[in-house]
């Protein structure tokens, strides 16, 4: 069995390099990918907190008026 492990050694070692870049380039498009979905959320968020306030703004806003005046 030792044998077997100690002549598969160089293969090992060759294809080493190969599957660190592999894992390199892995994470950096996940690393990407990351920072593409939170560039397109910020926006969405900050439309969607405008779209809140100008709801409150109709619903809610008369409702607090009345209530100032009593």
């Amino acid at each position: 069995m030792f044998a077997f492990r100690f002549v598969l050694l160089p293969f090992k070692l060759l294809f080493l390099p190969i599957i660190a870049i592999v894992l390199v380039v892995k994470f950096a498009l996940l690393l990407a990918l990351g920072v593409a979905l939170i560039a397109v959320l910020i926006p969405v968020a900050i439309a969607l907190a405008i779209l809140f306030a100008i709801l409150f703004a109709i619903f809610v806003g008369p409702f607090l008026l009345l209530s100032a005046l009593t």
